[in-house]
């Protein structure tokens, strides 16, 4: 049905040290050939960053393929990015602090310090991401592979207020933003996780942590199909 796989995300998504990942295993579970595929995700990754590849690269792949399906596990909301004289790029604020050999405690108070700015940002541009798609016929699944579950001085209500918020909240293309990710998945079904970070760490967790992808891409298409029928 698709003849192009496009995949994006941060460390979570990316292949370890002997080129496995869930996304390896989604590929060969879903019999794909590894030249219809790319993986887009860069260990360290912010969300903006995310959005920006993908635009620029499903902006391109759009050109030699009609039929593209596009899966981005995202990152944490709070880490954010900036513009660095020293490397002249867009830096995520976790590289730039450890190269001012920040405290750890100073960091976290550094992501954190607006979190409300950061989270409707990433609504807002997640909302405009999501129509782009849309208005280029491109399918897509999208989740939080991070933990972006709780935020203790984010105004829920205000940002629930939002249309945009309405909007992604109610889209089954968008799963569960805050309630599912890859590290809370993967104690729920007992699977082995690196301590310090929360990352999947072999076959059996990359296998079944495809297999989960699958299944809900699979309901997502029966869903759509439904849909479609009580029209």
């Amino acid at each position: 049905m698709y003849d192009f796989y496009y995949f994006n995300g941060d460390s979570y998504s990316v292949e370890d040290q002997n080129k496995k990942s869930w996304v390896q295993e989604f590929i060969k579970l879903s019999e794909l050939p590894q030249e219809k595929c790319f993986n887009h995700a860069i260990r360290g990754s912010n969300n903006h960053r995310i959005i920006r590849d993908s635009i620029e690269s499903l902006g391109n792949l759009k050109k030699r393929y009609k039929r593209i399906f596009c899966i981005i596990g995202f990152s944490f909301v709070h880490r954010d990015e900036l513009w660095d004289d020293e490397t002249k790029k867009l830096e995520t604020l976790d590289g730039f602090l450890d190269r001012k050999n920040i405290p750890e405690e100073l960091k976290f108070k550094y992501h954190l310090q607006n979190i409300n700015h950061q989270m409707i940002h990433f609504y807002t541009n997640l909302f405009m991401f999501v129509n782009l798609l849309e208005k280029w016929n491109i399918d897509y699944l999208i989740f939080s592979a991070a933990n972006n579950s709780d935020f203790g001085s984010l105004n829920w209500d205000y940002l629930k207020s939002l249309d945009v918020y309405d909007t992604i909240s109610s889209n089954p293309k968008i799963y569960n933003l805050h309630e599912f990710y890859i590290q809370d998945w993967a104690a729920k079904n007992n699977i082995n996780v690196k301590k310090e970070t929360g990352h999947l760490c072999d076959d059996n967790g990359y296998r079944l942590f495809a297999e989960e992808i699958k299944t809900k891409i699979k309901n997502l298409n029966y869903k759509v199909d439904q849909d479609n029928q009580n029209c």
